[in-house]
């Protein structure tokens, strides 16, 4: 795959900028990659996803298996709330073979700043920030659809 059109998803959270959380059902990296390939991307959601301020669903982070409890050390030092995410009795396992660490410390004050801050640590494979990834949100709401619009530069 090295182009699609229009790709059309969920999400777990979106603000007024259109940025966005997603990963809440463990595929944040094949998301990421699909989005990154896309000319569009349109979400829909319902009402009861619109943020004024991402973070309180929690933020997912795909990591790496080795070194993952580095990661997670280094995350609870921040003082970011890791918690691993599981499957039972055991830690998730995406379909890529890694693991997340779900950070759960409620509403994110600079978005663009975590974002660069993950990406960066070493062991991380991806976050579930969506920023300036997407261009139409369509919100189910009681008395019908409501579709959003926003142009961007891509």
């Amino acid at each position: 795959m090295d182009h699609v059109d229009l790709t059309i998803d969920g999400a777990d959270e979106v603000d007024p900028n259109f940025f966005g959380i997603k990963g809440g059902g463990g595929a944040l990296l094949w998301e990421k990659i699909v989005n990154n390939a896309s000319t569009k991307n349109m979400w829909i959601v319902d009402e009861s996803k619109l943020v004024d301020q991402l973070g309180d669903f929690g933020l997912p982070v795909e990591v790496i298996p080795f070194g993952a409890s580095h990661v997670f050390s280094a995350l609870e030092a921040k003082g970011y709330q890791p918690e691993w995410r599981m499957d039972g009795d055991q830690k998730y396992r995406t379909d890529e073979g890694n693991l997340i660490i779900d950070l759960r410390f409620g509403k994110i004050a600079d978005l663009e700043q975590l974002a660069n801050e993950l990406i960066q640590m070493v062991g991380v494979v991806e976050h579930g920030l969506f920023l300036h990834r997407v261009d139409t949100v369509i919100v189910g709401r009681q008395d019908g659809p409501e579709v959003l619009g926003r142009e961007l530069s891509k």
